[in-house]
């Protein structure tokens, strides 16, 4: 979905693959736990998964704030004006209505 916006996501393709072993237990309670493909993640793979996550983390803020700084001017907000309400009932040009 990212892609089709940026191919610049393809990049993160395998650090998302390794991050989902993390994510699906915690989503899917009954999930086995630790979705590796040995089990339990280990320690190592656990701290591989951190910094996945910051990468992936930086890498969308960044990506979000230069879509900020694109983005065009929003068109001046039109004030409501509260109907007269002083009894005066006439028109733009001066006209009883």
């Amino acid at each position: 979905m990212c892609t089709t916006i940026s191919t610049a996501f393809d990049s993160l393709k395998e650090k998302l693959v390794t991050l989902n072993q993390f994510y699906m237990p915690s989503r899917y309670p009954d999930a086995a736990a630790g979705m590796a493909p040995d089990g339990i993640p280990t320690k190592d793979l656990s701290r591989k998964a951190l910094d996945y996550a910051r990468e992936v983390y930086d890498f969308c803020s960044e990506k979000i704030r230069q879509a900020v700084q694109q983005k065009p001017p929003e068109p001046q907000q039109r004030y409501y004006e509260p109907p007269d309400r002083s009894g005066n009932h006439s028109d733009d040009r001066g006209n009883d209505r």
